[in-house]
């Protein structure tokens, strides 16, 4: 948490109420993530269900690889959003309680 300075910087936790102390989401809410996909395997994300390639369609929502794009870029986002709390892996995230739910594009 302390390489963390953008979960201060928008008031999720630190001195005083934070975010935090309201809620850290639940896990019966889905974020989707819409970006290169996600790391299906990555043990800091909780995800409800298989994502899916738009592109093509195909079920899983694994990181697209392609010139010019970041492959790991989704599975930074949805750990921003919802890295689970407390595991001494990766970060926490904003609703580390939620489920995530990776939609992969390339366009």
């Amino acid at each position: 948490f302390s390489d963390q300075w953008n979960m201060t910087r928008i008031g999720a936790a630190g001195n005083g109420t934070s975010a935090w102390d309201i809620s850290t989401g639940i896990n019966n809410v889905v974020i989707c993530i819409l970006d290169t996909g996600c790391d299906l395997t990555h043990p800091d994300l909780q995800f409800s269900m298989s994502g899916v390639h738009l592109d093509d369609i195909k079920p899983d929502g694994s990181p697209i690889s392609f010139p010019g794009t970041n492959s790991g870029h989704g599975t930074a986002c949805a750990g921003i959003a919802a890295g689970t709390f407390n595991n001494g892996k990766g970060v926490a995230g904003l609703a580390g309680s939620c489920m995530i739910m990776p939609l992969a594009f390339k366009n």
